[in-house]
């Protein structure tokens, strides 16, 4: 190798190692700086997070909170199964998401700038600190406690004041994270009074003036009545009227005390609901004394305590729930696609209307045809718009009182079978409901005398009425 083919990969290499050198100081600067961004953003949050073993990070999960505001301190803890409870003034259920606002708060607040670095009395006084408008202790396992002291808000930029335990220096935050941790006692309970989680309820029983009903269930069975007479009931409708009842928001909340359950007549209720739930029982009981313009008091009792609050008069009604709104109203059990054959006969006898379902073969589209030949195939989605019509065919939620003759002895019926001309269900139309435009008296699948509403029912009464329309004639040109 000659001299200058020497000297040019010695050159070739010095310039590498440079470039190297460069590109490692570089990497070494930008992770340097890297550090430094996460440690200045940490130091700007309140809560620091924590850091896994794998090098990861998570927030610190308090489950204890003591906030002291307006002159009340109240004491909350999280449950194993997420709920809150207050144990301090008085045992009750915590508003779970007014307690995990806190928390987020906390764990989420940055510090704004700095407003006094070493504040004196006369400024922490001014700043609404000394002593403070609110204060907030966290605690949880495996972690220092965090206490936080708030101060009043500032009207020129809507910031407020704030200090944090071991740290002398007075700092901005935004006014909503104040809002979020200065909570009184009423803020912090639970204003849901009348309602339960439907998760785990086994048994609920109601007595009023008008009425008295009990249901249960075993857990993952469906709801049926004890009284006034056993029954199946409508999960669906028992779920909607529970969860209507956890949207009953109290008003405001007294001192239980004989004294206030006899003046709000919680004693002697209109209405006295009890849930039973898994390893719980919860007992609501409501009275509206005075004229329609007074207000409602409800008293609830569960483990946690017993608490009276004010409610709208209209709770009254919610609550009072009729056991007809609440029975399994099915009309037809069957499933649409077990139906091979539907028989639709007149009223008072004659030939029926017969439509068969055609099984497909392999790649083929099924269809429905007329048992007699020479026609051409109906509609499948109007034979499927009647199916699904009469599996959704519920009876009417009102008991009216059952005529002797319901015309049911020679109705128009509807028929549908399934594979070898198995009976799936019948509907048989009788006569009308007196004063009750649209109702028939028809036979629930339970044998019972019902009144339907047909008005959206559309039953055929010829093959044509299961047909496509016959596209207009061209007009030609």
């Amino acid at each position: 190798m000659s001299a200058r083919r020497r000297t040019l990969w010695a050159l070739g290499g010095l310039g590498l190692a440079a470039f190297l050198l460069l590109l490692y100081a570089d990497l070494g600067v930008r992770r340097a700086e890297e550090k430094a961004t996460l440690a200045r953003e940490a130091s700007e949050k309140l809560v620091a997070p924590l850091t896994l073993p794998d090098g990861g990070t998570a927030l610190v999960r308090y489950d204890r909170l003591v906030v002291t505001a307006g002159g009340e301190t109240t004491e909350l803890g999280r449950l194993p199964d997420g709920a809150w409870v207050i144990s301090r003034p008085a045992r009750a259920r915590a508003d779970a998401r007014a307690a995990e606002d806190i928390v987020s708060a906390l764990q989420s607040v940055r510090l704004g700038r700095v407003i006094e670095e070493h504040p004196t009395p006369e400024d922490l006084r001014r700043y609404g600190l000394e002593p403070p408008t609110y204060t907030v202790t966290a605690t949880a396992e495996g972690v220092p406690p965090l206490t936080v002291q708030g101060g009043v808000e500032n009207p020129f930029d809507a910031s407020a004041y704030l200090r944090r335990s071991g740290d002398a220096r007075v700092f901005a935050i935004d006014g909503m994270t104040r809002a979020t941790l200065a909570k009184r006692t009423s803020d912090l309970r639970a204003h849901d009074v009348a309602g339960v989680r439907d998760l785990g309820l086994v048994g609920i029983s109601l007595r009023s003036a008008y009425r008295d009903w009990a249901l249960e269930r075993a857990p993952e069975k469906p709801w049926s009545f004890l009284r006034p007479r056993p029954g199946p009931a409508d999960g669906a409708a028992i779920s909607q009227w529970v969860a209507s009842l956890g949207q009953l928001r109290a008003e405001r909340f007294l001192t239980d005390s004989p004294a206030e359950r006899i003046r709000t007549g919680v004693e002697k209720p209109a209405v006295d609901l009890t849930f039973r739930r898994l390893g719980e029982t919860v007992r609501v009981r409501l009275a509206a004394p005075g004229p329609e313009t007074s207000p409602a008091y409800l008293l609830r009792e569960d483990d946690f305590g017993a608490v009276i609050a004010e409610l709208p008069r209209s709770a009254l009604a919610s609550l009072d729930k009729p056991a007809a709104e609440l029975k399994d109203r099915t009309v037809l059990a069957f499933r649409p696609d077990q139906v091979e054959r539907i028989r639709i006969a007149p009223a008072g006898g004659g030939p029926p209307l017969v439509v068969e379902r055609e099984r497909a073969d392999a790649g083929a589209p099924e269809r429905w045809v007329l048992a007699s030949a020479g026609h051409p195939p109906l509609s499948t989605a109007r034979v499927a718009t009647l199916l699904y019509g009469l599996s959704a065919l519920k009876s009417q939620a009102a008991e009216l009182p059952v005529p002797r003759d319901a015309g049911l002895g020679a109705a128009r019926t509807v028929v549908l079978e399934g594979h070898e001309a198995e009976p799936l269900a019948t509907l048989a139309l009788g006569g009308a409901v007196p004063k009750k435009e649209g109702l028939v008296w028809t036979r629930s699948v339970r044998g019972e005398v019902v009144p339907v509403d047909v008005r959206h029912l559309s039953i055929p009464q010829r093959a044509e009425d299961l047909m496509d329309p016959s596209p207009p004639p061209d007009a030609g040109p």
